[in-house]
């Protein structure tokens, strides 16, 4: 026996529909691992260039803690900017692809700005920074 409402329609296409999410999920997570390995290229490049600087910092009496609280707030200050570019973007994205596609796509497509999804990206952004900086 199988037993079908309005809410369970269709089986099938809610297997779809979870596939095709474990998927997104999959690809944003691989997405994310690559741009936290960019950081950490990003942060070293950046650490290296400053030695210099660090030497200079060491020598009139910083403590290995205070150079590293400087360049931990540095990079989680740049992650913070770079966070909210793609938060701006990615916000953007869906209402200029409405915008340009809209008539072509067969739903009707209503974008919207989800703060909740995007103050959970942010966290991921300097989470990712965090890691892949130390």
């Amino acid at each position: 026996w199988e037993i079908r409402s309005r809410s369970n329609a269709s089986p099938q296409l809610e297997r779809n529909i979870n596939r095709f999410t474990q998927f997104l999920t999959l690809v944003g997570l691989a997405a994310l691992l690559v741009g936290g390995v960019g950081v950490a290229n990003a942060v070293k490049s950046h650490i290296d260039r400053r030695l210099e600087v660090i030497a200079t910092l060491k020598a009139v009496g910083a403590t290995g803690r205070d150079v590293f609280g400087i360049y931990l707030a540095q990079v989680l200050l740049l992650a913070g900017i770079g966070s909210i570019i793609g938060l701006a973007l990615g916000a953007a994205m869906p209402f200029a692809i409405v915008g340009l596609f809209g008539k072509l796509l067969p739903l009707p497509v209503v974008p919207a700005v989800h703060a909740d999804e995007l103050a959970l990206s942010f966290v991921y952004g300097l989470l990712t920074a965090l890691a892949f900086g130390l």
